[in-house]
């Protein structure tokens, strides 16, 4: 007779079935008997759970068996055929540490998808933790990468049940896709850097995964990796303080063999806490094995992999017990790695002269040929070799320094720490307080970061604050690095993005065009921030609608870029949506479509769940759309557009507003007049909130209300937003003209309607 399934059973159910996961099929049965001893009915529970894995299948589609998962597979079947907003779940898939996954799929009938449905498990269910479920949902989606799956929604039921629905992947664990491609040890590590770009991509956002390890590392059938769960273990902790005093009896929101020591002691985590478990998942893809025999305890010492000095050295240095001797960050692991790949010495080694003449002539074989080369050469290595080890040294203090600054802001947006919830931006806000007191006598740390604070405030549209830190970045970089350096002319070309935010077109237009002459000058044209600020003068130049010179910067990008590879697939795409947008300014209709379907393409490989870029394409699309006549397809991609970026953005943003307005636009010119003043009524208030300062978009969305408000015969109400649109079109210097003929096209169907002759829009000016 089986015991009955209680909490801390299942608990130790959950643990073995996610341990014996990660062994091969041979070594299972030795573990399960080693751990489960005379409990034999806890041994065939286990093995029921394996035998109901499907081996090609992954962490979300494989199929389960629901009668072995307990309560929590109890607690999510009753969700079968059920509708959660627009998803409705259609079968339960499998189950881990947080939770229960569900598949389902769209039921409204607007488009066919599938995606995966996770219920968090019952700790997470108490009434205090619904706020901070939602608060911290916003910090999840924010994640924007290509290797990290996408959180696409998320809520909490009315019974109190949180659940979060994410994009649906169809791959193998990493595990398990190097061992049926059977890949080389070098093949394995390239395809490890792109996990280690993910977890930095969330680094960056001040987001610590938790629980990395091959269950939560897929890869799809092209070979692409995405990582799972990434934040919600953060959310977890979060949402259950009563667990906190008590761990004995919270379910473990990690996985013992891929937990760092401080994990294992319910000690505070931190990015190195990712690090530590990267060790251990790049050791078991190179080792075929863990390399602890049995983690039970934090002080356990990683086996020897046995795969030459440099890896080993990676290996150890990432498996550090102490945080403090652990790669202080991602990077720093990937670029060993990458140093790896290359032949160069990895900082792992230790720093000696024979080392890294030894790694020269690894990398130069064919040109050592005779003994005084070589005499020569190890000369020039002394020296080399004792500063480039003062560099390595630096840098390693460098990172150290930023890592704990990233904690601070982590602990600062910690409710328990503050006794209240602290959003990421008023957390980064009061970082940014802290920057002159923290690194006063380190002016080309804070410049570093004062400008990735800057550059993110710039995104979130705070342009305010983003002027205070951009400003400070540019003093500091220009005092210790020099007006023509890299870090400087980085640190302008985000300035000049400021600029154009702020509608100051000809302070951008400088900007940008001081940049290209500084990298021109300095031959650096190989640098990618070339081809970028010539991409965004490009940008620059479709606000203005000076469209020649539009198309002129873009091609230069494009060819500088086909020359050197400066760019990432992203910036690609965003060109050839640019491209696109000046063709159809040419009135190049065919060359404006043919760009647009090449862009839209690359988007939905990079971003298959949308992007504010992908939103910017759909809306420029429908445009030309609009130009060939064909205003029901127009306003499609337009709905289109709108969706997806109250998808991506939180609230209120200026990218909303214009969607709204185009939507209100199409949908009086195709009949539904209605339909019209809903989404421009919409528009207009939220511009009214968003435009803190005179901006071109906003006398258009108030000509777009006058134009809806006439479509339903309102001619007091459009005279009144006739009047306002001109009062904010005085307001803008040098507006395009496509806002100009806009408002007096609206001006001229006003003017025309009877009695409307003394209203002060149509009185002669």
């Amino acid at each position: 007779m089986s015991e009955p399934l209680t909490p801390a059973r299942l608990q130790q159910l959950q643990l073995l079935f996610e341990q014996a996961l990660e062994l091969s099929p041979s070594q299972r049965g030795e573990f399960l008997g080693r751990e489960t001893g005379s409990d034999a009915a806890l041994r065939d529970e286990v093995l029921a759970l394996l035998a109901a894995h499907d081996s090609s299948a992954t962490a979300l589609n494989r199929p389960v068996n629901l009668a072995s998962l307990g309560a929590n597979g109890a607690d999510a079947s009753r969700w079968l055929g059920q509708r959660l907003g627009p998803w409705r779940v259609t079968r339960l898939i499998g189950f881990g540490g947080m939770g229960t996954v569900c598949e389902a799929e769209r039921a409204d009938e607007q488009f066919e998808k599938r995606v995966a449905i996770k219920f968090l498990h019952r700790h997470a269910r108490i009434p205090s933790a619904v706020e901070r479920f939602r608060a911290e949902r916003q910090i999840l989606a924010n994640l924007d990468h290509p290797n990290i799956a996408t959180l696409l929604d998320g809520g909490v039921t009315d019974d109190g049940q949180p659940y979060l629905v994410m994009e649906y992947i169809d791959g193998q664990s990493i595990t398990g896709w190097v061992e049926t491609h059977d890949l080389t040890r070098r093949a394995r590590v390239e395809l490890f850097l792109q996990v280690c770009a993910a977890v930095e991509g969330a680094h960056r956002q001040l987001i610590v995964h938790r629980d990395l390890k091959p269950g939560n590392v897929l890869v799809s059938q092209d070979g692409r990796v995405k990582l799972l769960d990434f934040g919600i273990a953060r959310l977890l902790d979060e949402s259950a303080p009563e667990f906190v005093a008590t761990r004995g009896s919270e379910p473990l929101s990690f996985t013992p063999d891929y937990a760092a020591p401080e994990q294992m002691r319910a000690l505070p985590v931190s990015t190195a806490t990712d690090v530590f478990a990267l060790g251990v998942i790049l050791y078991q893809l190179l080792t075929d094995r863990l390399p602890f025999a049995r983690r039970t305890n934090p002080e356990a010492v990683a086996t020897a992999a046995g795969l030459g000095p440099d890896l080993d050295a990676v290996l150890a240095h990432a498996l550090e017990s102490d945080p403090q001797r652990r790669y202080p960050t991602v990077q720093a692991l990937r670029t060993d790695l990458e140093h790896w790949l290359s032949g160069e010495p990895v900082t792992a080694h230790p720093d000696t002269t024979t080392y890294r003449l030894r790694k020269f002539v690894g990398r130069h074989r064919a040109g050592v040929v005779v003994g005084a080369l070589a005499m020569s050469l190890i000369l020039v290595a002394s020296g080399a070799a004792l500063w480039q080890a003062r560099l390595a040294r630096a840098a390693a203090a460098d990172m150290r320094e930023w890592n704990s600054f990233l904690m601070d802001v982590l602990r600062m947006s910690n409710p328990f720490g503050e006794g209240d919830e602290l959003t990421l931006a008023a957390a980064l806000d009061r970082a940014a307080e802290q920057i002159d007191t923290r690194f006063a006598t380190r002016p080309d740390l804070s410049a570093e970061i004062r400008f990735g604070i800057g550059s993110s405030m710039v995104d979130r549209y705070r342009l305010d604050q983003a002027e205070t830190q951009l400003g400070r970045a540019l003093a500091d970089s220009v005092a210790v690095f020099g007006a023509n350096d890299i870090r400087t002319l980085r640190v302008e070309e985000s300035i000049a993005g400021l600029r154009v935010e702020q509608s100051r077109y000809r302070d951008a237009e400088q900007g940008y065009q001081r940049v290209i002459a500084v990298l021109e000058g300095e031959r650096m044209q190989a640098d990618r921030l070339f081809t970028r600020a010539l991409g965004n003068l490009g940008y620059l130049y479709l606000i203005e609608e000076r469209y020649p010179e539009a198309d002129r910067a873009l091609r230069q990008s494009r060819e500088f870029d086909q020359r050197h590879k400066s760019m990432d697939d992203l910036d690609r795409a965003v060109l050839l949506s640019n491209l696109a947008h000046a063709a159809h300014g040419l009135e190049d209709l065919d060359s404006a479509d043919q760009y647009y379907a090449e862009a839209e393409d690359a988007y939905s490989a990079q971003f298959p769940d949308g992007s504010p870029d992908f939103a910017i394409l759909l809306n420029n699309r429908a445009s030309v759309q609009e130009a060939r006549n064909q205003p029901a397809a127009a306003l499609a991609l337009y709905q289109r557009s709108l969706a997806m970026r109250r998808r991506v953005f939180a609230g209120e943003h200026p990218m909303i507003v214009v969607a709204l307005s185009s939507v209100a636009r199409l949908s009086a010119a195709t009949g539904d007049p209605a339909g019209a003043l809903s989404a421009a009524i919409e528009a207009a208030r939220m511009a009214d909130r968003v435009y803190t300062a005179p901006n071109r978009f906003h006398p258009s969305v108030y000509a777009t209300l006058a134009a809806a408000q006439l479509a339903n015969s309102d001619l007091r109400g459009a005279t009144t937003s006739l009047q306002t649109s001109l009062r904010l079109l005085a307001t803008i210097e040098d507006p395009p003209p496509s806002v100009v003929r806009w408002v007096e096209r609206v001006r001229a169907d006003l003017c025309t309607q009877p009695d409307t002759s003394t209203n002060p829009p149509c009185v002669p000016r």
